[in-house]
This record gives C-alpha cells, structure tokens and sequence, in this order.
C-alpha cells in the first residue's frame, strides 16, 4: 500500500505562501464586506474605528525579483462600520521611484539590497537610496505617514489612501535626512518624535526631533555614540528617548563592490560581537544623554 503524502494544515504558513503574498500585486482595491457575511460579531468597542496596515508588495518587476526592503510601500485600511460590517481599501504609496518603475516597467534605482539590471556600470550609473515608503504607516495631525528607514516620510489621505507627496515637515528635515520609520506620538503632548540617526564613520550621531501639529520643531536634542549602529526603533517616555544600540561592523571589500555597483549595502555591514546597549537621549534640559550596557 503506497502511502499518501502529508497535507500542510491550512493554518500552518510556509514558504511559498509567504513567497506569493510577496509577489502578489494586486494593485487599487476597494472592497465592501456587509455585517451579514461577517463570521461571528465585530465587537462593540471596534465598531466606527479603522486599521492601518503598511509594508512592502509586488516584489516582481519586469521578470526581476526585489527584496522586501526595496518593495513599494502598499497601504490597507480595514474600516469597521457601525452596523458590524466592514470595508476594505488598498494603494500603492505613489513615491517617485513608484511612479519611475511603473512607467518604465522594471526597476531603475538601486535599494539597500536590490541592484538594477546590467552590471556594475550600469547600478554606478543607477540613482541610490530608493524611498519607497514601505516600513510604517501613522495617522497623525489629521493625515497619514507612510514611513521608510532612511529617507523622508510620504503623506497620504487617511480616508482616499491617495498620496500628497513627500514631507520634510515645513523644512524640519534636511533634503538628505535620515528619518527612522518608526516614529512615535506623545500621548501626553500630541507631540510627533522622530529620530534622525546619522553615520560619522565608526561613530553615530542620533537628532531627535520633535514636531507639533502644525510640523513646528517644539524641542531638538542631539547625543553622539562611539559605536557604528543601525538603528530600527525606538521609545519615549516623558524624559527620554530610548534608543536599542546593536553593534554593527563594516565588511571594506563588499563595502568596495557596493560602492562601485558590484554589490549591495545590505551584504557590505554585518552584526558584530560587541554587547547590545541602551543609549537614553534627555528630551529636556537638566539630563545629559547616557548609555546602559545590557
């Protein structure tokens, strides 16, 4: 008797089914979902309240694979209505490079680990830093960010997903700013918090910002750490900002190949085995910045 081959559960996730979410483009949706094919109840509390969800999609461009962390940012906001129901809306955050690769139909500027087609002459040629506003998304101030790691947040319509165009604040950012993605929201102030780290070499210079509904800089602090790091995210409290330092080291020779178009930025940095740390930057006056080894 032969036997059959075990079923994957259909909860159970896999490789190729993360894989054709990845590829998967689906492009503008708009779709209404009545209270009456609801499986159960939307809850009470839930119900009139909206969800936000951003990240990277349709990572397949003229037969070339992209890799997530250069995929367009594509947002989804799944609306609760008052009667149970719910609705579903989804765009493309339509940067330049959006806009750039569409028209042309396949990519033409290089990513953190995505290279354009035609060797290294034609990716020294290529335009760097692709903002493709993939990371997070915030409602903030009566309208949305959509956020990258290294570039300028893109404002969207929080009710049309359309996007207005890229923000530096009213000039808070400089045209080449490194702002995290993950930003934060006083709940106390109403107060956007935003951290600007920057590479000195073998040393990171961290700006915090700290911006008030009408994109007025309210408060700036500035701390320095010894370390190279690449910086994810980061918290608030009433007196800090918390910033989780991994250590990171520079490999020269990929660093080489990805300066002259051989290479990606990705394969040129790797963790290093220095200790984590905490580097506490004051949002007032009266603390110096500190740092706690963990």
């Amino acid at each position: 008797m032969n036997a059959q081959p075990a079923r994957a559960s259909l909860n159970a996730p896999n490789a190729a089914d993360y894989d054709a979410v990845l590829l998967a483009d689906p492009g503008p949706l708009d779709v209404t979902i009545p209270a009456s094919a609801v499986r159960g109840v939307v809850p009470e509390r839930l119900r009139g309240g909206v969800f936000y969800v951003n990240g990277p999609s349709g990572l397949r461009l003229g037969g070339q694979r992209i890799h997530p962390f250069d995929g367009h940012g594509y947002v989804r906001a799944l609306r609760l209505s008052a009667d149970g129901g719910a609705s579903l809306r989804a765009r493309s955050v339509e940067t330049a490079v959006f806009r750039r690769e569409r028209a042309a139909g396949r990519v033409v500027e290089r990513g953190l680990a995505t290279r354009v087609r035609g060797g290294a002459i034609a990716n020294l040629r290529a335009k760097v830093g692709r903002n493709v506003a993939n990371t997070c998304i915030l409602p903030w101030a009566g309208q949305l960010l959509a956020s990258w790691e290294g570039g300028h947040p893109h404002v969207l319509d929080p009710e049309t997903l359309e996007t207005v165009g890229r923000t530096d604040f009213a000039g808070a950012l400089h045209p080449k700013a490194s702002f995290l993605a993950h930003t934060r929201v006083d709940p106390g102030t109403g107060r956007l918090v935003g951290l600007c780290p920057r590479i000195l070499g073998r040393t990171t210079r961290y700006t915090v910002l700290e911006l008030d509904a009408g994109s007025n800089v309210v408060a700036r602090a500035q701390a320095e750490s010894d370390r190279f790091s690449v910086i994810h995210d980061f918290a608030v409290t009433p007196r800090w900002v918390v910033v989780l330092e991994s250590s990171m080291s520079v490999r020269p020779a990929k660093l080489a190949a990805a300066l002259l178009g051989a290479g990606t930025m990705l394969d040129a940095v790797r963790t290093s085995d220095a200790v984590a740390r905490i580097v506490l930057i004051p949002r007032g006056p009266g603390d110096s910045a500190r740092v706690v080894p963990l």
